[in-house]
């Protein structure tokens, strides 16, 4: 069985030394675990990494999110109106698979999972966005739109 669940702070030491090697150059891995520190201050309690993990433990993907202020507006043309709306936005990131569990929709089910847990939360699914390396055609297919 599969569980998502927010990552300890050993977890998150974790997964940032599984996805240096796809991110962290040229930084040493020393350099790369300050700047992402460095980072997480910055940024503060916005930031939050998940984990998903095995029944006995083992981390098969991960990713980060991040809680935003949004404000959007978009123009009627047939009202000649524009509407607003603005609230919170949950961005989507480094969502990673270490090289030894790829193939297995680690990813997916992670991602399901997040969708699912924020739903549960309550958590503002109006508007959301996603920071991907591989486009957007696997995340089309669990749910995320394309809007550009």
């Amino acid at each position: 069985m599969l569980s998502l669940r927010k990552a300890t702070a050993q977890e998150r030491v974790q997964s940032l030394e599984s996805n240096f090697v796809a991110w962290g150059a040229p930084l040493s891995l020393d350099q790369y675990l300050k700047r992402e520190q460095h980072l997480e201050n910055i940024i503060g309690s916005g930031l939050q990494t998940w984990v998903l993990t095995s029944q006995d433990g083992i981390l098969l993907a991960h990713c980060e999110t991040y809680l935003e202020d949004f404000e959007a507006h978009s123009f009627d043309s047939e009202s000649k109106n524009i509407k607003s709306a603005n609230g919170k936005c949950f961005s989507v990131a480094s969502v990673f698979v270490p090289p030894q569990h790829r193939g297995n929709g680690y990813a997916k089910a992670m991602m399901t999972q997040l969708r699912n847990t924020f739903e549960k939360e309550g958590r503002c699914l109006l508007i959301s966005a996603l920071y991907s390396d591989i486009g957007p055609n696997f995340y089309s297919t669990i749910g995320w739109e394309l809007y550009s």
